[in-house]
């Protein structure tokens, strides 16, 4: 006995040394994505700690982008931990430092479940897959995926409190509580117990099963007490055109899921279900030929942990429906907490005994480290990212974000080539109408601007905010008789450019009136009549535009 309790600990000591080692370099990454408005720019994180208003608080309140400041996320353990690493200097490597011991915590909590519930060789592959898998970086390198670890990690607490000969319902109900208050997913908790209990389950013993199934059900009450009491605002839920787009998607998600499961190269944060027909396709059929026969093989064989595995993955991927159909991204990371299933289905399957089995096992694991630490070289910057993205699935979706990213690393020339591919498609993403003209404006380019305006609207670009970076890029250039029924045929739009454009033609034509009327409601900061002089101005040093500048989307993307 002592000395497979040696062997235990050595073999647990190699794996959080492994996994650790894997997701060093990751204390080199920077803030990416996500991160910027959530903890970088947010206002919530610049005022004094207060813990009312950590407890109360939507997850993105402070971040002012738009709809996401009223997201309806409740999680505010992440938001808590968020203030610990502002405390704490709010450098980039604090961060990534606090989600990298986030993960070890998971994979420490992950192998005492396994334990509890099942044979030691699933118990320990399910740890391993679960620790070293590549998928797994983005939810470990992302800070803003930290609430995944944190949910995950007592989320395998709780259920590992209703586990094994001794129940600690105290434990299982407050590990409840913290798993919800760190993501809302976690309210299938009971059910995932259930998986775990199903094997045991017999007539004589269902009401202690249920008895045991008790504080997790207690603690997802107890979540949605908290947030009633918040009073934070419904999260968005899926939409008609969403739930449409997931079920055209449904297959490929499936070859997906199982490609990456198997082949976990190269990772990618580009996957948009609208552009997910853009992938490989032999990849898809391959992926998810290798899921379904997988899948059925390990039921078929049975063993312990197979079943268990395979409904864990089930149950555990079954929110991420409600993530797709309202957001539209598929994430690897949505498959952190599902990969634990994978690996207790796989080790159900393994004969560890066999020396030749546990090298190979070994060499996995090491190489699957060295993929993560590539992986994390992706994460320095919003620039790698997107770029390493646009390499692996190039798509409008990763070529407007790598326009972004462009834009704030090398300004807005370098990145107007990007939202132009991101519009030059069959399938154009429109929500590059507004960035492809700013850019061109940025860049002090208004003749360039205005046609990238009028092809973009060609592409299908229009809306209250797209109507005015057209109108000013006409009145710039002076193109008066395109700006007239432009104008007439556009409401007045939210930053009042439409207006400065108007006024601009009624100084043009000396028409006093409609000026006065116009600056009569104005509230813009800077006077009305400074801007529409200024464009005005910059008219009259246009030459009038007799050749047509060369299509926008000639050469786009490089």
């Amino acid at each position: 006995m002592n000395g497979r309790t040696e062997l235990d600990r050595r073999w647990l000591a190699g794996l959080v040394a492994l996994t650790a080692l894997a997701y060093l370099p990751a204390l080199g990454a920077g803030y990416v994505w996500d991160d910027v408005p959530l903890i970088v720019q947010n206002r919530l994180f610049e005022a004094p700690f207060d813990l009312r208003t950590a407890l109360t608080t939507d997850l993105w309140a402070g971040a002012a982008i738009g709809d996401e400041a009223a997201s309806g996320y409740f999680r505010p353990l992440m938001v808590l931990s968020l203030w610990l690493d502002r405390a704490l200097g709010g450098q980039p490597w604090v961060a990534h430092l606090h989600s990298w011991l986030w993960h070890l915590a998971a994979v420490l909590a992950a192998l005492d479940l396994g334990r509890r519930c099942l044979p030691a060789t699933p118990a320990w592959v399910g740890a391993a897959v679960f620790a070293l898998h590549p998928v797994q970086s983005e939810a470990v390198v992302w800070v803003a995926a930290r609430n995944d670890l944190m949910a995950a990690t007592f989320a395998l607490v709780a259920l590992g409190a209703v586990s094994g000969p001794r129940p600690r319902a105290g434990v299982a109900l407050v590990a409840t509580l913290l798993a919800g208050l760190s993501k809302e997913s976690v309210l299938l908790l009971p059910v995932l117990g259930a998986v775990l209990l199903a094997p045991t389950l017999t007539r004589d013993n269902a009401r202690a099963a249920g008895l045991r199934l008790l504080p997790l059900a207690m603690g997802v009450a107890g979540v949605v007490g908290v947030r009633l009491a918040a009073g934070v605002g419904a999260a968005r839920g899926p939409t008609s055109a969403g739930l449409e787009l997931l079920g055209r998607s449904l297959p490929g998600l499936v070859g997906w899921i199982g490609g990456k499961l198997v082949a976990p190269w190269p990772l990618s944060t580009g996957y948009a279900l609208e552009y997910f027909d853009r992938l490989d396709p032999v990849g898809l059929v391959l992926g998810g030929s290798a899921l379904l026969v997988g899948a059925v093989g390990v039921a078929w064989r049975g063993g312990p942990g197979a079943r268990v595995g395979l409904a864990w993955l089930a149950v555990a991927l079954a929110p991420v429906g409600w993530a797709l159909s309202t957001t539209g991204w598929m994430g690897e990371r949505y498959l952190y907490l599902p990969l634990l299933g994978v690996g207790w289905a796989i080790g159900s399957q393994l004969d560890l005994r066999r020396g030749w089995l546990r090298g190979a096992g070994v060499l996995v694991l090491v190489a699957w480290a060295g993929a993560v630490g590539l992986r994390t070289l992706d994460w320095q910057s919003d620039r790698t990212l997107w770029a390493s993205a646009w390499a692996a699935t190039p798509s409008p979706f990763t070529a407007e974000s790598l326009g972004h990213a462009v834009r704030g690393a090398d300004g807005p020339d370098a990145a107007l080539p990007w939202f132009v591919q991101a519009l030059d498609d069959p399938r154009p993403l429109r929500t590059s109408c507004e960035p492809v003209v700013r850019a061109a404006v940025a860049a002090q380019k208004m003749a360039l601007a205005a046609h990238v305006a009028t092809w973009a609207h060609g592409r299908g670009c229009d809306g209250d905010g797209f109507r005015g970076w057209r109108a000013i890029t006409l009145a710039s250039t002076g193109q008066w008789a395109e700006l007239e029924p432009w104008l007439a045929a556009s409401d007045r739009d939210p930053d009042g450019r439409l207006d400065v454009a108007r006024a601009a033609l009624a100084l043009r034509g000396s028409d006093s009136a409609e000026l006065a009327r116009l600056e009569a409601r104005w509230t813009g900061a800077t006077p009305l009549r400074d801007q529409a002089s200024a464009l005005v101005a910059n008219a009259e040093r246009h030459a009038p535009m007799v050749e047509p500048l060369p299509d926008p989307a000639v050469g786009s993307g490089d």
